[in-house]
């Protein structure tokens, strides 16, 4: 688990059985069982096969690769049905040398209803502290609002400010192959695509269309690459969830060279090319800031996105919920919590006991649910105090920063 962040390992039937459950899969690139058993050697293999046929000879795993590595590694938010895999990824060119050699973020998923915000911090601040020598990439479905340029879909906006910058856009094609044997089929597909694209959680993207009837602004599928080095990534992990509350976009500054780092004013930036084909893959129901708790692949509200955020924390989960509202409260809850190094861990089980949490997991020792809901209320009321209405950001932050040393972590102690 990357310092600071309240994710976890999740077992990988878990995993896909919450994938498959989600309203929005049809969204995200669809994996089996098998994939769950297979290791990166078994990638090879299935990569030769495919060489062979087209004339192509044989590539080996690049030196350093365990053949043992599983394919698919997943993760979890503690206490909540909501996660991610991180896949590796070996790809070769036709000439047998390495196109690309690291990690690709995929399966994002929430299945909490629109009480749980603040899902995508968690995890892309883990998938960011994973493996921090490989590279890293993701890709997600660019709707987004009428008027908005190409790569400022919801997700896409989104990623930006975790440090992945555009490395290709490709135009959707309904007709793409993967969707469907038949046309008949491929259209049914794309309507389920349409429909979760144009749902309330979604983000309310409206499909637009030509002369002819048909949709002429189908949502393209944008890539990125995180664009930060080994040891900026361990850097932004160890500040975790607590260090983008602080600032938003300093991440996003950092992936695009500004040598300030974190802290200083916000910059705008991308690049890539656009090409033309269509793949479903992205996150699925997932959300960040105010505004729907789902959000199918990259549906959303385009460039309108804003760095507010719910402040609603109240016992019991009769509130709406934000992750970063609550990581914050938590994280406040003393001093020491930075420099401890089973911080995170702690704040993971308190998020996994939480009442605060739908769905509570309920195995939390009995012995510490007194002291974890004195917790809790303390939190709450921290909460409360604030994210009090009418007063400003820096009033706000000077008011967390005051209460930072009432409520100790160290309660729940290290087990």
């Amino acid at each position: 688990m990357a310092q600071g962040t309240p994710v976890v390992s999740y077992n990988p039937v878990q995993w896909l059985e919450s994938l498959q459950r989600n309203p929005a899969n049809k969204t995200l690139t669809r994996y089996t069982t098998k994939n769950l058993q297979e290791t990166i050697s078994d990638k090879i293999d299935q990569v030769n096969q495919d060489r062979a046929s087209r004339g192509l000879s044989n590539v080996v795993l690049p030196e350093g690769v365990d053949a043992k590595t599983p394919y698919l590694r997943t993760f979890r938010i503690a206490g909540i049905d909501a996660g991610c895999a991180v896949k590796r990824v070996v790809e070769f060119n036709d000439d047998g040398s390495i196109a690309y050699n690291g990690n690709e973020i995929v399966g994002v998923f929430s299945n909490e209803d629109r009480s749980v915000t603040g899902i995508v911090a968690p995890i892309m601040l883990h998938a960011i502290g994973f493996e921090t020598a490989l590279p890293l990439r993701l890709d997600a479905y660019d709707a987004r609002l009428p008027g908005a340029e190409k790569g400022f879909g919801k997700l896409p906006y989104l990623y930006k400010k975790f440090g992945f910058n555009q490395t290709f856009y490709y135009d959707f094609d309904p007709n793409y192959p993967d969707f469907g044997e038949t046309p008949e089929k491929r259209a049914e597909y794309v309507s389920e695509l349409t429909k979760a694209w144009t749902s309330d959680i979604g983000g309310n993207w409206n499909p637009n269309y030509d002369a002819n009837g048909n949709i002429d602004n189908y949502p393209g599928l944008w890539g990125g690459e995180l664009a930060l080095n080994a040891e900026q990534r361990a850097d932004v992990a160890a500040r975790g969830v607590q260090g983008f509350i602080d600032d938003p976009r300093g991440i996003q500054r950092l992936a695009n060279g500004d040598q300030a780092g974190v802290g200083d004013a916000a910059v705008d930036g991308e690049v890539g090319k656009t090409q033309a084909v269509g793949r479903p893959s992205g996150p699925a129901n997932v959300s960040e800031q105010t505004g729907a708790a789902g959000v199918p692949s990259s549906q959303g509200r385009g460039v309108a996105g804003s760095d507010r955020r719910s402040a609603a924390v109240s016992v019991g989960g009769r509130a709406k919920v934000d992750l970063l509202t609550l990581s914050s409260v938590l994280k406040a809850a003393g001093t020491a919590a930075r420099a401890n190094p089973n911080a995170a861990r702690t704040l993971g089980r308190m998020l996994a006991a939480s009442t605060l949490l739908p769905g509570n997991s309920g195995d939390f020792p009995e012995d510490k649910r007194t002291e974890l809901r004195n917790l809790e209320e303390q939190a709450a009321d921290l909460a409360r105090q604030a994210n009090a209405p009418n007063i400003s950001k820096d009033e706000r932050k000077k008011r967390l920063a005051a209460t930072r040393a009432s409520v100790t972590v160290s309660a729940l102690g290290d087990g």
